[in-house]
């Protein structure tokens, strides 16, 4: 077992000098794994139990291959009159999950500081409980250049931007901070007050001393600072609160804006062939659709977004891996295909690198924008990508599986873990069958992995009990793979 994680982490076998034997460690044969499996990946799928009944989870592996990792700027915004789109060049036979960086664009800028002409300005729309006013900062800011400065150093000061009142249910709340101290050592909330008093707030994290942070807080994750709960469709005020104060301390506010409960996206994905689109001369259209997406094998899929900007991790958008099935249509490995973000019921932002770094984060393929399916794609810049990551499955020797339920499992219950073949047969069983299973448990594989080849599936059934509190089960497996050779 050491023999075999020294040589993967370090690329040399183990011999005498090292384990006083005359046995050169033979990790091929101690592990049973192939010595080109040499990368280790963990997943976890969760999904909802229905209680009272058989639950069939069904698990592939996913290992990220095309991507563009940073989601550091807005790229373009889906909108009724435009679609935001991706290119890439396929290196594997099926996609297993898509992973991509969005937010809802009908937020409302409550103030970004930039129309005060000075402190008095300033404090005559932010007022305070305490000694200490607001105070305009020119010096440090995100964007533009000016923000709001609060001296930090009483308890429960609170600074207070009134309104008439505003239904901010289901609402995300983003604005950028600048901290002068780490927040073990000062805390500062935001809340949002009604019209009768009630207020409900939360506690701002920062990334440390002196970083521009950016936060998205939900309204549903605020706490209530009474007995009596917020009324959250009559806002009247917003502000800021020291919670641990600190001498000498302070925080920069910068671009307080609202962002209204989201809606849902249409994606859909194209076979754009063998040649990249062109710029400014393909359309959409001039693919072929990918007609099988999901479970439902559907023409497109439909994403229902949550608050604030996400990283969203689709693990039921997928594509080609289906292979028990005849008519399962794989992804063509080297072809060009076009994820398609297209309007549904709201407007939505997508982001991707910075581009003033002058990086080409993806070589074959680009960012961009388009009218409707049947118009030329308009590429967004030079350097433009959306943040993407397309995942696949491939043949793996698992090393671990495990589960977690949310709840512990009462006597009723049970469960049995399995592999699947591309033809749905059972090949090799993990654990035949449990009574009341533990809730959180690992089958560690580390001296003996198993196969499970590409195409195939691990599977768990779970027999629920519904007098027990279990709606949650997590199945989690840790593999080694070979190493990706993808376009980039």
């Amino acid at each position: 077992m050491l023999g075999n994680w020294f040589e993967r982490t370090t690329g040399l076998r183990l011999t005498k000098d090292l384990f006083c034997t005359n046995q050169v460690v033979d990790v091929n044969v101690q592990d049973g794994a192939p010595y080109t499996f040499t990368k280790i990946t963990s997943n976890v799928s969760t999904r909802n139990i229905a209680k009272g009944a058989l639950n069939e989870i069904t698990f592939v592996p996913r290992i990220r291959n095309e991507h563009v990792g940073f989601f550091d700027q807005i790229q373009s915004t889906v909108t009724s009159t435009n679609i935001v789109g991706q290119i890439f060049k396929a290196s594997k036979d099926n996609i297993s999950a898509l992973v991509m960086s969005m937010e809802s664009a009908q937020g409302s800028v409550i103030d970004d500081f930039e129309s005060y002409a000075d402190n008095a300005e300033l404090q005559a729309v932010w007022s305070t409980t305490g000694g200490n006013p607001a105070l305009l900062e020119t010096d440090i800011s995100f964007t533009g250049s000016k923000s709001m400065r609060l001296v930090t150093q009483t308890n429960n000061e609170e600074w207070t931007r009134s309104s008439t009142p505003v239904n901010f249910s289901g609402f995300t709340g983003e604005f950028q901070t600048y901290f002068s101290h780490v927040f073990s050592q000062l805390k500062v909330a935001v809340f949002i007050r009604d019209n009768v008093g009630n207020s409900k707030s939360f506690v701002i994290i920062q990334d440390g001393i002196g970083i521009l942070t950016t936060h998205d807080v939900n309204e549903a994750a605020m706490i209530d600072d009474q007995p009596t709960v917020t009324d959250v469709t009559n806002i009247v005020d917003i502000g800021f609160r020291v919670v641990d104060n600190r001498n000498n301390s302070f925080v920069l506010i910068d671009n307080l804006t609202s962002i209204p409960a989201p809606g849902t996206l249409e994606i859909k994905l194209w076979d754009m062939g063998t040649t990249l689109p062109d710029d400014g001369v393909t359309s959409i259209d001039d693919g072929l659709q990918y007609d099988q997406l999901g479970a439902a094998k559907s023409t497109s899929f439909m994403l229902s977004l949550e608050g604030g900007k996400r990283v969203y991790h689709l693990e039921d958008f997928f594509a080609g891996i289906d292979k028990e099935f005849p008519d399962n249509k794989l992804i063509i490995i080297d072809n060009y295909y076009i994820i398609e973000f297209k309007y549904f019921d709201t407007d939505i932002n997508v982001y991707g690198p910075d581009v003033s770094s002058g990086n080409n984060n993806y070589n074959n393929g680009y960012a961009f924008n388009a009218i409707n399916e049947t118009t030329a794609l308009n590429g967004i810049g030079e350097f433009s990508d959306l943040m993407f990551a397309i995942m696949s499955t491939q043949p793996v020797y698992f090393i671990s599986i495990g589960w977690r339920f949310n709840a512990s499992p009462n006597g009723l219950a049970s469960i049995l873990v399995f592999f699947r073949d591309v033809t749905g047969f059972v090949t090799e069983v993990v654990i035949d069958h449990e009574d009341s299973p533990e809730q959180i448990f690992n089958f560690d594989l580390i001296s003996r992995p198993m196969f499970l080849d590409d195409g195939c599936k691990l599977q768990f059934l779970y027999n629920d009990d519904f007098t027990d509190d279990v709606s949650r089960i997590s199945g989690e497996v840790i593999f080694w793979h070979e190493p990706n050779i993808i376009n980039g």
